[in-house]
């Protein structure tokens, strides 16, 4: 699915804030796996990372928004 399908699907989305979660992490810990229960936007606000999610790493840095489904996995 190419940007422009992105966009025309997530204009009429509906979404809904049922949790709001906080983790601050010290520079070289590790998370274990993780399976997320419901759809999922995790945001970096400072520092970086490598953020795996079902087999794929995403290199994360300060204010960047990372999208994960219910049920995929985040190591």
């Amino acid at each position: 699915m190419n940007v422009k399908d992105h966009i025309l699907l997530w204009n009429h989305a509906v979404i809904n804030v049922m949790d709001v979660r906080h983790m601050v992490m010290e520079f070289r810990e590790q998370v274990h796996a993780y399976r997320l229960p419901a759809s999922a936007f995790l945001f970096a606000t400072r520092g970086s990372a490598q953020i795996w999610l079902n087999g794929n790493v995403n290199m994360v840095r300060r204010f960047h928004v990372l999208h994960g489904g219910k049920g995929r996995v985040e190591w």
